[in-house]
């Protein structure tokens, strides 16, 4: 696929206005389009290279659903059902295993992590929601520590947790996304959207 056909995507993308009208899907496929062209050295008919560097790894997608333990860290990890992405050589993202960290990093990179996590209470315990997010460095420490905390008071509130995130890594590192509360469970939805990128530095 060459320049012009990528650009053409990009300008069909910003040209939506509807709500809703933009999918992992329709991001996927232009993200595809510009890894493809960057793999064949960017040359397509155009002859013009790619901004993005060489090993870029990212993901779109959902979080795995999850039902959270009170007075208990559960690790949030994405699910890879509905996702697009391409991982491994700078970073390696965890798919549906809870017993490892969000991502670990494989090569030296900045990773930058956003999108939201949406929760709702089971019960009618008063108590602050804590989503966590926050690395592991090479020593077992955890460093760049960034968390929202939602308070409930009852069991009808849903609320979508912004998760803003960007740190720098070195191989072995990792970063985890966690919940938190001190009494009561959480619905963790798999509608919760998480958009990781890894550049390589």
């Amino acid at each position: 696929m060459d320049k012009s056909t990528i650009t053409s995507l990009i300008n069909a993308l910003a040209n939506q206005t509807a709500a809703n009208s933009i999918t992992p899907q329709s991001l996927a496929n232009i993200l595809h389009a510009i890894n493809e062209n960057t793999g064949n050295g960017g040359g397509g008919s155009s002859g013009g290279g790619s901004s993005l560097p060489l090993g870029l790894n990212w993901f779109f997608g959902h979080v795995c659903q999850l039902t959270t333990t009170a007075a208990v860290e559960c690790p949030i990890v994405t699910d890879d059902t509905d996702c697009s992405s391409i991982c491994g050589s700078v970073i390696d993202i965890t798919t549906n295993d809870s017993d490892e960290p969000l991502l670990r990093c494989v090569s030296r990179c900045l990773v930058e992590i956003t999108g939201f996590v949406t929760l709702k209470v089971n019960d009618s315990y008063t108590a602050d929601r804590i989503i966590q997010i926050y690395k592991y460095d090479t020593e077992g420490e955890r460093t760049q520590i960034a968390m929202n905390a939602v308070h409930f008071t009852g069991t009808t509130q849903i609320f979508s947790v912004p998760i803003n995130y960007m740190c720098f890594l070195d191989p072995g590192e990792t970063v985890h996304l966690t919940h938190f509360s001190s009494n009561g469970t959480s619905n963790i939805s798999a509608n919760s959207t998480l958009y990781i990128k890894a550049t390589p530095i």
